[in-house]
């Protein structure tokens, strides 16, 4: 396993243990994080915030079966998860089904998440 799909499992286990602080500590200084519907956020305390504030609200990452990572050809790191009905807002409760959640993780030279993309399907 390669260092970067053992930062996206760190990502991944600290955003479910809600430990914001320690998940911030292994982003980029200058990590983005884009979301649909919500555009870009930008820096290590912006994101940190969002992911609090999204777990807060029951939107949060933490409630979604992750399989294990995989690291692409080009070096980012992909989860694709499920999350429960409800979990995403008014599209999972009209669709009364799991939705799709695919975070694609890319790297900063000293292996610290720079860029998180998070779709949802």
């Amino acid at each position: 396993m390669s260092k970067r799909t053992e930062v996206a499992e760190q990502f991944i286990s600290l955003v479910r243990a809600k430990q914001f602080g320690e998940t911030a500590a292994i982003l980029a200084e200058n990590v983005v994080l884009t979301v649909p519907g919500i555009g870009p956020i930008e820096g290590r305390g912006g994101v940190e915030a969002a992911l609090r504030m999204a777990s807060e609200s029951g939107r949060g990452l933490e409630r979604v079966g992750w399989p294990a990572p995989r690291e692409e050809a080009d070096g980012t790191v992909v989860l694709a998860g499920k999350a429960p009905p409800g979990l995403l807002g008014i599209v999972a409760k009209l669709l009364k089904k799991q939705v799709a959640v695919t975070v694609t993780c890319a790297f900063a030279d000293d292996d610290k998440i720079a860029k998180l993309d998070i779709v949802t399907a």
